[in-house]
């Protein structure tokens, strides 16, 4: 070897021991645990609506978020996390952000939905406007999966009942025990030959899966959506879905989803303009391949 390439391989040598050594005292966190408890006591973030995030950041910071779990500011201690990862289309939900102020930038795709930003010692505390709403496309119009986070949701198989809960992470109803497929979340489908946005509920055998908002500021009338994803509704030999739908306990709209057909299948209810529970139940004789979702609005009617 050369004299001047083994100056060169010496140089890199030293040039990588000091990056190993530089990297730690650039990129250390600022801001301890408590910085961040503190900044989240005063930026009054218990009193975020139901459905919002508390997302803390740098991501590694798993002990930041412990601690403000632990001190009780928010309401739903699962509600804070460092992960956030929207699918492709999804609204946002309503998050508040705390950020070490001297450690690694906001994403750009985040940070350019920040407002109200403010500094706490340490920590910069912001928050973001929640995402388009499901229903923004027809005015006046009301899509109910917009407050899901808020909706019951259990699975009723004849006195016994399982009581799903929400997941602020992964924005959907978790069913405990049951498979992954057992879930109520608003995803992208294929429905009639394109990607559609609409609420995952696959029903059950022998069981009941309920949807229930417990209070609809109604506004005329109620329509109801319901569709299998294409790949389901293709098998023409499986059962179908029946969806009923109650408004205060009453009937008010029964639709059947047959197999072997795309598409939604689609009624509207009077409802009237006044507040009540709207509920949803789901049911089908073999839940083989039923990939059902639901769309669910409240408008002035036809």
């Amino acid at each position: 070897m050369s004299r001047g390439r083994a100056a060169l391989v010496l140089a890199a040598f030293v040039a990588s021991l000091a990056w190993v050594a530089l990297t730690p005292w650039c990129t250390r966190d600022r801001a301890s645990a408590d910085d961040f408890v503190a900044a989240a006591r005063a930026a009054a973030i218990a009193e975020i609506p139901p459905g919002s995030l508390v997302l803390v950041h740098p991501p590694w910071r798993d002990d930041a978020v412990a601690a403000v779990r632990a001190a009780g500011v928010v309401a739903d201690p699962a509600a804070v996390t460092s992960a956030f990862a929207p699918r492709h289309g999804e609204p946002w939900p309503p998050l508040v952000v705390l950020a070490d102020a001297d450690a690694s930038p906001l994403p750009r795709a985040l940070r350019a939905r920040l407002e109200d930003e403010r500094r706490v010692g340490s920590v910069a505390v912001a928050r973001t406007a929640p995402g388009v709403p499901l229903g923004a496309g027809d005015a006046g119009t009301r899509d109910l999966s917009d407050g899901l986070a808020a909706a019951e949701v259990e699975v009723v198989r004849g006195a016994a009942v399982t009581r799903c809960s929400w997941s602020p992470v992964e924005r959907r109803h978790r069913c405990p025990g049951m498979p992954e497929w057992v879930h109520v979340g608003v995803e992208e489908l294929p429905v009639n030959g394109r990607a559609q946005r609409c609420t995952w509920a696959h029903p059950i055998t022998d069981a009941t899966l309920v949807v229930r908002f417990p209070a609809v500021p109604l506004q005329g009338a109620l329509t109801l959506e319901l569709a299998l994803t294409d790949g389901a509704a293709d098998n023409a030999a499986l059962a179908p879905v029946r969806a009923a739908l109650l408004v205060d306990g009453a009937p008010a709209l029964e639709l059947l989803q047959r197999p072997g057909r795309r598409g939604f299948t689609r009624g509207t209810a009077a409802a009237g303009a006044r507040d009540a529970q709207v509920e949803l139940r789901l049911t089908t004789p073999n839940d083989g391949q039923r990939h059902t979702c639901f769309r669910l609005t409240t408008g002035a009617g036809p």
